[in-house]
């Protein structure tokens, strides 16, 4: 078995082996090694976009995806998590808990209700939660001028991009291993 980089991403990875399946959709069959390159991984791709002291919010952060990889990799950046589902923020909460991990604030919010907090982010990430045009009315209250947008997209991206619009506009596209990263700017 390989050696997982950090106790904590061990840790964080023992924890969703054993959370409950209403909390983690994930297959019982998955080792840690799998998770790793899976989850880890692939957040790993957002971390050119996240600097120290930045406000980051993950939106429909779900089991902490890519958040919480995020929150140990750049301790210094301040997380957002924010998630609908009770049985979601509860688990992200004992996860941060469990992790120390200071740099995490989780929030019981549905996204359309974003608008209503007064915070301000600098990067918005976020993977497989909703059409990007969707995700963009949702935090555009949020987000600051010149603010990024990272977000994880599996399939069907190009027809997507068609709807992004003023005040945003379409600064990258990267086609990963785990699908495509969408880094969208704020004007």
């Amino acid at each position: 078995m390989e050696i997982i980089p950090s106790y904590r991403f061990y840790l964080y990875l023992k924890l969703l082996v054993n959370a409950p399946k209403r909390v983690v959709l994930m297959s019982p069959k998955e080792d840690l090694n799998i998770l790793y390159k899976k989850h880890i991984e692939e957040a790993k791709l957002y971390l050119p976009y996240v600097d120290n002291n930045l406000k980051v919010l993950d939106l429909g952060s779900g089991a902490g995806f890519p958040g919480i990889p995020l929150a140990i990799m750049k301790p210094r950046a301040q997380f957002y998590l924010i998630d609908k589902r009770k049985t979601h923020t509860d688990f992200l909460e004992f996860v941060a808990k469990t992790l120390n991990l200071q740099n995490v604030s989780v929030i019981n919010l549905d996204a359309t209700l974003l608008k209503r907090n007064k915070i301000i982010f600098d990067v918005v990430v976020a993977r497989a939660v909703n059409r990007i045009d969707t995700i963009l009315s949702w935090i555009k209250e949020n987000l600051r001028s010149e603010g990024v947008v990272v977000l994880g997209k599996k399939k069907d991206v190009e027809e997507e991009l068609k709807y992004i619009s003023y005040p945003f506009y379409l600064k990258e596209l990267k086609e990963t291993s785990f699908g495509y990263l969408v880094v969208i700017k704020k004007l």
